[in-house]
């Protein structure tokens, strides 16, 4: 399906294929808003909020007549027609599951001019990986954004409106998941140049901007490596962000998140595309920057997020939540040592604001190589990647208990902490 709002498949598709027919039947109002920025959602069942028991959460209007959305019906993998793509309505009226894209809309716009809508639309596929998403693919997904767009542009030019700049929400990586990290980074910076070409193509002079959620892993390290290429890739890339890390966020079935958990998923994404826009910089995701060893304690620096460090180990007495991680040894580092003095972690302390200290049992020597791994879980079979029933206790992959305090909260006063990637780090 491509419905950002969740209309059943199989439902009526709106009728109309010419630009003054969308313009008629257009949600937005152009006497305010002569500008349009373009949101889409493209990835697997995470950004069409597949999952049983998903229920709706965002079930009003974002922004009436600003924010708005097409209401498609059909299966992705074969070319829609340009009907599919008639009639804009406003996000978050739909009926039927809740996505990332209805709260990420929200966070977005405040960021946006004053006279500039938001249109979202979603190209989301369950179970495809980048072969089946890609341009000339072995499907007809991303020619159906193309499709989209070209309807788009034309309704643009008939109202008077300029297409100002296009934001992705890429939330993928399960299908790909034996890829190394070098091939799916070299897949998310194609997918990048496509993406970019085709819509300056259509808008002259238009910026893109990816926004990813790092994919968990499953214990013993299964597909640690694409979050690894999640991470690089946004570290490399000025035109790809990295929202935050989606392991501690409640899921329905150890894979496939909650409603609430797609909710707060969407207000990640939102913040970051938000945060970007205002500052001028890049939004940066809270991640290991450095790790200096000195005899048997090394100081690990975090940089990325918003607020101090803390530890964060759920305990039962806390009850069922949308967020949160079960208690982990060494609170989700692993040493990994090569030559020297053999060693193990001891302690784990935080010893500032972003700092936090490692003890060891012993001095590795100058001739030790060693690296720190966060979140990776390399012992252990495979199991769910997140927690069920509200219970982080439940979940066995990849995760840290470290986190920001933070500030910032979703539409439903969820504070948004800023949680460590899975990430590895060279120790010096």
């Amino acid at each position: 399906m491509t419905d950002m709002t969740g209309l059943p498949e199989g439902s009526e598709i709106t009728s109309g294929t010419d630009a003054a027919a969308l313009a008629a039947g257009s949600a937005l109002d152009l006497s305010r808003y002569r500008k349009l920025a373009v949101y889409i959602g493209m990835g697997q069942s995470f950004i069409d909020g597949v999952g049983h028991g998903n229920l709706r959460e965002t079930t009003q209007a974002i922004a009436p007549g600003r924010a708005v959305t097409t209401r498609t019906s059909g299966d992705l993998q074969n070319l829609l027609p340009d009907r599919a793509y008639s009639g804009l309505y406003d996000t978050g009226t739909g009926r039927g599951r809740e996505t990332p894209l209805l709260q990420a809309s929200a966070g977005i716009l405040p960021a946006l001019e004053p006279d500039e809508g938001l249109l979202t639309m979603n190209f989301g596929r369950g179970g495809f990986g980048y072969a089946k998403l890609r341009k000339t693919g072995s499907t007809a997904v991303y020619d159906n954004w193309l499709r989209a767009i070209d309807q788009q542009q034309r309704y643009a030019a008939s109202a008077g409106l300029t297409l100002t700049r296009l934001f992705v929400s890429w939330v993928h990586g399960h299908a790909d998941g034996k890829l190394s990290a070098a091939e799916y980074q070299a897949n998310l910076l194609e997918l990048l140049g496509d993406l970019a070409a085709d819509f300056a193509s259509r808008a002259p002079g238009a910026e893109t901007l990816i926004c990813l959620s790092q994919l968990a892993c499953r214990a013993g390290g299964e597909r640690f490596a694409v979050g690894l290429a999640q991470h690089h890739a946004a570290q490399a890339e000025p035109r790809i962000l990295m929202a935050c890390p989606e392991y501690p966020i409640a899921r329905v079935d150890g894979t496939h998140m909650t409603g609430a958990g797609y909710a707060l998923l969407g207000a990640y994404h939102g913040r970051a595309i938000r945060k970007t826009l205002q500052c001028g910089a890049k939004w940066q995701p809270l991640h290991m920057a450095s790790a200096e060893r000195i005899g048997a304690s090394v100081r690990v620096r975090f940089a990325g997020g918003e607020g101090d460090l803390t530890f964060d180990a759920h305990r039962p007495d806390q009850g069922a939540v949308v967020m949160g991680v079960r208690p982990l040894a060494d609170r989700g580092f692993t040493w990994v040592q090569s030559g020297g003095t053999e060693a193990a972690i001891t302690g784990v302390a935080l010893t500032g604001r972003r700092e936090i200290t490692i003890g060891l049992s012993a001095d590795p020597g100058a001739s030790a190589c060693a690296r720190l791994i966060l979140g990776a879980t390399p012992a252990g079979g495979s199991g769910q990647e997140g927690f069920v029933g509200g219970d982080p206790a439940t979940a066995t992959g990849g995760a840290t208990n470290i986190r920001t305090i933070g500030t910032d909260t979703d539409a439903w006063g969820r504070v948004l902490h800023d949680w460590a990637l899975l990430s590895e780090i060279e120790v010096v």
